[in-house]
């Protein structure tokens, strides 16, 4: 698994459509915040059962505790879904925006809704520093709107290569 992760407006899905353009892989897209009636670890689960190559735009292992701040009724990732996770070595890419912040932020279509984008607003400084300390911690690569995406995509190439996904 590739996990392309950052706050929104950084990057995440540019990166992702460049590389599923080059590179023959399954796409993840996120699919947003948990839904009424859905258990957040049973879409974690999901997704670890896929098999293949995968880019994940988005991982709600590391997502959901972020976003969280939004919405007070989140499920938290179990830890045992958390460890299953990490213990499988995806290749995890930060997408940082800079000072970009939410200027050109495009709006997903039935997934950023008014209270979620008004949340996201709010509270952009503490889930983007959220989104910092895990990258510090976790990520094998930060890319930065401007770098040369093509030194990612041969990351990508060679972390597929060499068999190391699940």
């Amino acid at each position: 698994m590739v996990i392309i992760e950052g706050i929104d407006n950084s990057g995440k899905s540019t990166l992702v459509t460049f590389l599923a353009e080059r590179i023959p892989v399954q796409v993840q897209r996120g699919e947003g915040p948990e839904r009424k009636g859905e258990n957040i670890n049973d879409r974690i689960r999901r997704y670890l059962n896929y098999k293949g190559s995968f880019i994940f735009d988005r991982h709600p292992v590391v997502s959901q505790p972020i976003y969280s701040c939004i919405n007070a009724n989140a499920t938290e990732v179990s830890d045992k879904n958390t460890q299953t996770f990490y213990n499988r070595r995806p290749l995890l890419i930060y997408c940082d925006p800079g000072q970009r912040k939410l200027d050109q932020h495009q709006i997903r279509e039935g997934i950023d809704l008014p209270e979620f984008l008004a949340g996201l607003d709010l509270n952009y400084e503490v889930m983007l520093m959220k989104y910092r300390e895990w990258a510090i911690q976790h990520a094998n690569i930060i890319y930065r709107i401007g770098d040369d995406i093509t030194l990612i995509e041969d990351a990508v190439r060679t972390y597929f290569s060499k068999g190391i996904s699940a």
